[in-house]
This record gives structure tokens, sequence and C-alpha cells, in this order.
């Protein structure tokens, strides 16, 4: 039984750009991989370390000429060179403070640390300081360091086990990481001919209360009973033993999410604006939930809400920077003392907008559930009308990394404007003071940003060639965008 199968895995970087000549592994029970980082070895040292210390006899290794992303990186072990080798530590004793950082005792860790060495042919050299190392006896400490830091995202004959345990599916499982997003990660699980979606954290350590995946599947649960499209929650695990973390499992959902293109029976200036409205009514439909009676008074502090997310991210800022942006301060001011009064509190989905939508294949369009309800609590339901509208793309308007629905700017779709007319028109709310509301959004998502670029600075994003690099001048775009919203 295959303890993990990974497809189009990246062995090096090449001058910053992933090298075409990639590998795609199936590891059988026992074996762990980890990945080289930045000037990586060449194709044939790289095997020659799988079957070292990896594979048994009968493991199998296919080459393929494919492109690759960090997701399909990420499903396996990763340690940023410049961070991750610590040069002045000796050999062992990086090994060492790192297995003991996966709870080993430290005669385990040791015994580990020295058994990786012997196969890798460095005993000699464990005394030596990693900057004293060859280029290529570095990149051998750094694939089990690799190895050591970062465990697989998902083992697949524990989640044989578990599926088994709820009766789900018979036979092997394969897996395959789906969406885009930047800290929880979804796998899209196949056996037989039933496929389901496994929704777990990142890896360990995480911060006090965030990725919280038995809060959300509890929400899911209570939300099923008010009729808003959510997906249909089949297990949970609270045993950190099978992948680390808690995860659960949910039904997988045939359907198209819609971003920046739209499905062929969805392409049409009639259905175009369906989607909007159908995007504004579950939203409605949403904050008009009954929270007490679905068993969620105590899911959130509706009391103070707007203040002490004003409060919570100016903090934050200081956390994740490099770089000095007074507009950050200026606005976290200017929401701070303009905070609006609150109306009616309702669950607040947190990240509501057209990606976090399934909609069904065919016409007319059809939300078939929202996804992605980490954030959600209870609290000021025009919060998430100020971040819809945020995130929302519109012909003629300036675009910025907050737009994460372009298909919004083609012809047919509903305008902001008319998107919160009819928010207003369908809740009974008023958005005039929206604007505040909007504000707040983009500035959270510059400070959101922030983080992710000084991540990406760190060497921790390392497949990321895009979207972090262009945060160093998004940033003070979504500023900008922030402090127009104020006037």
């Amino acid at each position: 039984m295959a303890l993990l199968e990974i497809e189009h895995v990246s062995k090096a970087y090449r001058g910053g750009v992933l090298a075409n000549d990639d590998i795609s592994l199936s590891i059988e029970a026992g074996g762990v991989v980890g990945l080289l980082g930045p000037n990586g070895a060449g194709k044939t040292t790289t095997l020659r370390m799988i079957l070292q210390i990896l594979l048994p006899d009968e493991g199998s290794i296919q080459l393929l000429n494919r492109p690759v992303n960090d997701r399909t990186r990420d499903l396996i072990g990763y340690l940023p060179e410049e961070r991750g080798l610590y040069p002045k530590m000796k050999v062992r004793e990086l090994l060492v403070s790192l297995a003991a950082l996966k709870g080993l005792t430290e005669h385990e860790a040791g015994t580990r640390a020295r058994a990786w060495l012997e196969k890798l042919e460095l005993a000699d050299w464990s005394e030596k300081k990693v900057i004293d190392l060859s280029k290529g006896m570095q990149q051998k400490v750094q694939f089990i360091a690799a190895v050591i830091h970062n465990p697989p995202l998902l083992i697949l004959d524990r989640v044989e086990g578990f599926l088994d345990q709820h009766g789900l599916g018979r036979g092997p499982v394969a897996a395959q990481r789906i969406g885009e997003g930047q800290s929880n990660v979804t796998f899209l699980l196949t056996r037989g001919r039933e496929r389901f979606v496994l929704r777990r954290g990142p890896r360990p350590p995480l911060p006090p209360s965030a990725h919280d995946m038995l809060r959300e599947a509890r929400l899911l649960r209570a939300l099923a009973r008010t009729g808003v499209p959510v997906p249909e929650v089949l297990a949970v695990c609270e045993d950190r033993g099978v992948l680390g973390v808690p995860f659960y499992v949910m039904r997988y959902l045939n359907g198209p999410i819609i971003t920046a293109t739209l499905p062929v029976r969805l392409n049409s200036n009639a259905q175009r604006r369906r989607i909007s409205e159908q995007l504004v009514d579950t939203l409605v439909a949403i904050h008009a939930i009954d929270y007490a009676a679905a068993g969620l008074s105590t899911f959130g502090r509706p009391d103070g809400y707007l203040r002490r997310q004003v409060e919570r991210f100016a903090m934050l800022w200081e956390q994740n920077t490099r770089r000095a942006l007074p507009a950050v301060a200026a606005l976290a001011d200017w929401l701070g003392r303009n905070v609006p009064d609150s109306g009616a509190p309702s669950v607040v989905h947190g990240d509501y907008r057209l990606g976090n939508l399934i909609f069904a294949r065919s016409a007319p369009a059809r939300v078939l559930a929202v996804l992605d309800w980490e954030m959600a609590t209870i609290g000021d339901p025009l919060a998430d009308a100020g971040y819809l509208a945020a995130t929302y793309g519109e012909e003629g308007c300036p675009p910025s990394p907050l737009e994460l629905s372009p298909v919004t700017r083609l012809r047919g779709f509903l305008t902001r404007q008319q998107l919160l007319l009819r928010y207003a028109e369908r809740s009974g709310r008023a958005v005039d003071s929206l604007g505040w509301y909007q504000a707040l959004a983009l500035w959270k998502a510059a400070i959101f940003c922030e983080a992710i670029h000084t991540r990406w600075l760190n060497g921790e994003r390392p497949g990321d060639m895009t979207f972090a690099p262009a945060l160093e001048t998004g940033v003070p775009v979504l500023l900008e965008l922030a402090q127009r919203a104020t006037a």
C-alpha cells in the first residue's frame, strides 16, 4: 500500500527558475520525502539521495517533463537554503535540533541524525560547520534537513484507514491538491468511483485559534440545517496522530469556481448578471440566519467586533513587515476614530467573494455551496459587504491584489454600485457608510499581503514567482485604495 503518492515534484531550482526534469514518486510504507532548495543537486544526485535514504527496494521512480507549481511542491518537505541551513551550526547539531522540533527526545534525535548521516555518507563530516562544507555536501545536509523539518501534508494509508472507519468508499486512495488557499490545504480524494474532499490546516506549529478545522466543521454542520448552501461534512478527525493536525472530510461537489473565466453554459450576458445576483442573494441569506437557533450563540463576540478588528490588525503589521509604510498607521488611526455603530449582528463569513462559491455547471446560474469558512464569526454583516465590494472587479476601475474575481469586469455583470444596491434592497440594511468597511477590508488585505511578501523575502515561499514578489508594490496600492475609500 502506498504511503504517499506525489506527482510533478520539482527537485531543484536553477537560477530561481524551476527545473523541467521533475520527478513523480510512489513512496511505499516507511518513506518520507524532502525537497532540495535553490541550487539543488542534479538529477542523478537527487535520485541517488532518494534511493539511499527514502525508498525501499520496491520503490518506483518515474522521470517526467511537466510543469510544476508550489502547490504540488508543498506536498513534501522543504527547508529554504538561506534560512534553513543555519550555516554556523555543525552538521550533527543542526540535524539533532531539527529532529528535536518533531518532539523526539535528545537520544532519539541523535540516533536518527546519525542514521541519516551514514546513509548519505556524511558521518565523517558530522562535526563540521555547514558553512565549511562543499556545495554538494551542503545540498545533502539540506536534503536531510527538509526530510526532518517538514512532514508530508498527506499520508495516504492513514487517510485510507480513516475513511474505512467512517464507511467512506473502498480501496486505495489517490489525492490531488485543489484550491488556491494561502493557508489551509484542501485535497480531492478519489477512491474508486467515489470522490471526497479533505481539508486540513498547514503544518504545525500553528498560532493559537488559527486554522481551526474543528471549529470550521462545527460551523458547516450547523449551517447545513439553515438552508444556506454549504458542503456536507462527512467525517471529522480530532486525532493529531493521523496527519499531525485535525482535519475533516466533506462531500465532493462537481461544479465550477468562477474567478477569471466562465464555463461555456454560463457565458452569456443574462447568466453573468444572474451570477452577480446569486452572489448577492446568497450573502443576504447568510446574514439572515438565526444564529442562536442554529446553536451558534457562542461562535463569536459581536460586541466590539469592528474595533477589535482594527486593534488586532494594527498590531499584526509590526510583526509582519520589514519596511516603513506610514499609510498603515494613518489608516489605523482613521479607522479607529471613525468606527461606525453596528446594526444587528449576524453570521459573518470573513472571506466572502465569488471565488469562494461553487456553482452548478448548467444554466441558470445557481450556487451549490459557499466554501472557506475559516474566518467566520458573529459580527457586523456589513464587514462582508465591504469586503465583497473591495474584491469585486469592475470595468474601468484600477486593479489591485485584492481583486480576486477579475471575470466580473466583463460586460453583463453587475457593477459594484448595483451589487450593493441589491444587497441593501434584499437585506434591508443601509449601506451609506460602506466606505469605512471597504477601507477596513483593503487595509486588512494590505497587512495580510505584507505578511506573504515578508515570508517570500525570508525564503518561505520558494516557488512563488509572481504573487508574492508583486506585493512589493501591491501593498502600497492596497493602502492607496483604502485611503480613497475614506474620502
